[in-house]
């Protein structure tokens, strides 16, 4: 008999490692001791923090005690990457930025494709602030300056639906929900300090804070 693989997904309101480290525990136990992890900053490009990703991811690890026994790859640039580079990661974690620029830059590479067939298939996935946005089903939803000019909203729609919101507080929360009802979207709203564990097709929320449906 075959079994159904689960989605496993971590998704972030986007703090930084203080407000998300109850979700950020959650992922770094989950893999596996010489285990291969990938972390990808693109959503950082032409950001001041973009050179120095590495470093802060490192210490992220190091904050986790996985900076010994887990190896580390780090790609800024998805040129000629496919499922066969992909497949030997237990895990990836994307990190937050400008949407837009991240949305553009996996698509115009057909990265979209493997990163699906990689989290479909089992993979382990981060998602923080933009690289969670870009796993709903809207990407419009966000305030990100549209500097790259990309004009397609759709995500990867890999939550049944639903469209993540970041960054929500409980004053954004009633514009989140105006904005839901105008463009007919079904909303997962997640502050700083909170964050989604989904398992195959249902989630729990981690940490605290704004974690609901609109």
């Amino acid at each position: 008999m075959n079994t159904k693989i689960q989605k496993k997904m971590y998704l972030s309101g986007g703090g930084d490692e203080k407000s998300s480290y109850p979700l950020d525990r959650y992922f770094f136990s989950s893999i596996p001791k010489r285990g291969m992890l990938l972390y990808l900053p693109i959503a950082l490009r032409g950001h001041r923090l973009f050179n120095g990703a590495e470093k802060w991811f490192r210490s992220v690890m190091k904050l986790h005690n996985r900076h010994e026994d887990v190896s580390l790859e780090v790609w800024d640039d998805l040129t000629n990457k496919d499922f066969c580079n992909l497949r030997r990661f237990n895990s990836i974690y994307i990190g937050g930025g400008n949407t837009w620029s991240l949305m553009k830059e996996i698509t115009e590479n057909d990265f979209k494709e493997p990163l699906r067939v990689y989290i479909e298939g089992g993979g382990i996935y981060y998602g923080g602030s933009a690289g969670a946005i870009i796993c709903g089903s809207n990407i419009d939803i966000q305030s990100d300056e549209n500097l790259v000019n990309w004009r397609d909203t759709n995500g990867m729609d890999l939550l049944n639906g639903l469209s993540v919101a970041c960054h929500v507080t409980e004053e954004k929360f009633n514009m989140l929900e105006n904005m839901a009802r105008k463009k007919n979207l079904h909303l997962l709203a997640l502050a700083e300090t909170a964050g989604a564990i989904i398992d195959g097709v249902s989630y729990r929320c981690v940490g605290n804070g704004i974690c609901r449906e609109i």
